[in-house]
């Protein structure tokens, strides 16, 4: 009797197992967290604060993942700007990833973005939006993209979703976190529609300042 009775604990365990984390949705609904989001920390100290995942670019001409980072960072020497490292590479890596990307980086403080991008179609020229005061930097000949300062970028969640969705028509990611010096994103489409491979469209890998 004791073997059977803890059957229906461990379906419900199973059951809470699948169902967390963002199920795609159209538009990107803004909610807290859980432990199906496709943002996974790696270091001891962390703080996600909120998230979206959804397919609603799919039918656009653009992927548009959006950052708001939420606290002041730590400088670097003689105050310089605080950096971070955006890494990014395609969900299927065997073959490059071919449609352009949008990036909206929002910040507290002005933030020197460092891009390191690996097998995405070399023909794409891509676009970053950032506030006043930061910059996006890449080193990589073949690593093509446009930086659009922005006067001010709404602070708010929803008014900075709101402001990528009135400009692209949607977006792909929206992610809410504290300030990172590291950020793995694995850019594509579709997977984000299969619940079973929600884990598979971005892995966010951040540390977070001391």
């Amino acid at each position: 009797m004791a073997q059977r009775s803890g059957i229906p604990s461990m379906l419900l365990a199973l059951c809470c197992l699948t169902s967390a984390g963002p199920v795609s949705r159209v538009p990107c609904e803004l909610l807290p967290v859980g432990a199906g989001h496709p943002v996974q920390a790696v270091v001891q100290s962390y703080a996600i604060l909120s998230g979206c995942a959804t397919n609603g670019t799919m039918s656009l001409p653009e992927e548009v993942h959006v950052i708001n980072l939420r606290r002041h960072a730590a400088g670097g020497p003689d105050s310089a700007p605080a950096r971070v490292e955006l890494h990014l590479r395609p969900v299927h890596s065997i073959r490059p990833h071919q449609k352009p990307l949008v990036f909206v980086l929002n910040s507290p403080q002005p933030v020197v973005w460092n891009v390191k991008a690996e097998n995405l179609a070399t023909f794409n020229r891509h676009t970053f939006h950032v506030p006043r005061g930061s910059e996006v930097r890449s080193k990589q000949a073949n690593f093509s993209f446009d930086t659009e300062i922005q006067e001010s970028l709404p602070e708010g969640n929803e008014h900075l979703l709101r402001w990528a969705r009135r400009k692209y028509g949607a977006v792909t990611s929206f992610t809410e976190l504290r300030i990172t010096q590291d950020i793995h994103i694995k850019v594509g489409e579709g997977e984000v529609s299969k619940r079973s491979s929600v884990m598979l469209l971005f892995i966010f890998i951040f540390k977070e300042n001391q």
